[in-house]
């Protein structure tokens, strides 16, 4: 069964826009998801992936997969691009792509196909048997280096540059992403601090309040009393 608890905490953050500790709150409901019901499941999935939709940092990741991608020019494996945001992330980074590509590929943002131990990955566009070349084993073919003119090394080494520069300022992007997350999830706790005192007030005063009232009442009674036994 679903914490409402933690899932409530879970909208509240994603409301107040505090997507770090509303991504956070997901990931802790995710580690019973097993314990879910087929209902659960289903409704669990697509909630924190309409969630993923806003998120900042799954956003950036997965702006980073797609341009890895891209200047691989075919499908990568997850598992390279895991050592590549660990760098940046340590362990984190993993837990980070991981929920990444499993909403991208539910969201139909990227196409994720099971590879040996690791995960293979494509943009929407590809197709993983236009990448699969079937040779005989028993035929090698000596590969051709395709000889470039210097017009074609020089956009070639412009382009290389060019992605490297996206990737280094993507990059850059995630560690002010990861910065502003910390510094809201700061100020939500500070606010919800300030919050709860000012709640513990109200309530005391309203104690305070009706203690004087019900203290009004039994003087009011014992004047009453009084009265009537003085009319006697």
């Amino acid at each position: 069964m679903i914490d409402a608890g933690l899932l409530y905490d879970a909208r509240l953050a994603h409301k107040t826009g505090d997507y770090h500790l509303a991504r956070d709150l997901y990931q802790r409901i995710a580690y019973d998801y097993n314990d879910f019901s087929e209902w659960e499941k289903e409704a669990f999935t697509k909630e924190v992936a309409n969630f993923a939709g806003d998120d900042p940092m799954y956003r950036e990741l997965l702006l980073l997969v797609i341009s890895q991608i891209q200047q691989a020019q075919e499908p990568i494996l997850q598992s390279k691009l895991t050592n590549i945001i660990k760098q940046q992330y340590g362990e984190r980074g993993a837990e980070l792509l991981r929920y990444v590509l499993y909403y991208a590929d539910y969201r139909d943002e990227l196409k994720r196909i099971k590879k040996g131990r690791s995960y293979l990955l494509l943009l929407p566009t590809m197709k993983v048997e236009d990448f699969v070349v079937k040779t005989p084993k028993a035929l090698k073919k000596a590969k051709v280096k395709a000889i470039e003119t210097p017009e074609e090394t020089e956009r070639n080494a412009e382009t290389e540059r060019n992605e490297e520069i996206e990737r280094k300022e993507a990059l850059a992007r995630l560690k002010r992403l990861r910065a502003r997350d910390a510094e809201n999830l700061k100020k939500f706790k500070e606010d919800q601090k300030v919050e709860n005192l000012i709640r513990k007030k109200e309530l005391e005063e309203k104690e305070l309040e009706e203690k004087e009232q019900h203290i009004a009442c039994g003087i009011m009674l014992l004047f009453l009393i009084i009265f009537l036994v003085m009319i006697r």
